[in-house]
This record gives C-alpha cells, sequence and structure tokens, in this order.
C-alpha cells in the first residue's frame, strides 16, 4: 500500500523556509544573469519589456497554472506590484 507524503524511512520530512524577498530576489537576480546570455532577436522598436523579465513571468505563471500567453499576460497584470519589487518596470 502506498505510503502517501511520509520518507520510507519513517524520518520527518523536511518543510523548506518561507520564500523570503531577499531570497526571492536573489533567485531573480541569478535566472536574470543566465537569461542575460540569451541574444534578444526582437526588433529594437519592439522590445517595451526586457526579454529576462518576460521568461521569468512567463515561468512563474506556469507554475501558477497557465495555459498560454493570455494566461501568462494575465498573470502579470494581477501580480504587477508583487513584480514591481523584482522588476525594472517602466
Amino acid at each position: 500500500m502506498p505510503s502517501g507524503f511520509k520518507s520510507g524511512n519513517n524520518s520527518p520530512v523536511k518543510i523548506p523556509k518561507a520564500l523570503s524577498i531577499a531570497n526571492a530576489q536573489a533567485l531573480t537576480e541569478k535566472m536574470s544573469s543566465i537569461f542575460n546570455e540569451i541574444e534578444d532577436p526582437r526588433a529594437e522598436k519592439n522590445r517595451v519589456h526586457l526579454l529576462t523579465d518576460i521568461f521569468i513571468i512567463a515561468i512563474l505563471s506556469v507554475i501558477a497554472g497557465s495555459r498560454g500567453w493570455e494566461d501568462m499576460h494575465n498573470y502579470g497584470l494581477s501580480k504587477y506590484e508583487w513584480l514591481e519589487e523584482f522588476f525594472k518596470i517602466t
């Protein structure tokens, strides 16, 4: 019979610390440094948002259950104030 969420050795399951703003900023900076290596193929006049910000919002929105571009767009709009803490939003 499956054991559910219990670990196989009956030791307590470790629960990670809550994500703090400092940890989130460090994670955002690390992801940005990775994504900065990707060349932006868009024409200069079409660049309203940084490509790294688009990637990070896309990842966060998919984790939150987005299923397409419209969901990602709505996620970004609904989390705008929170995302402002991490990105240089203009």
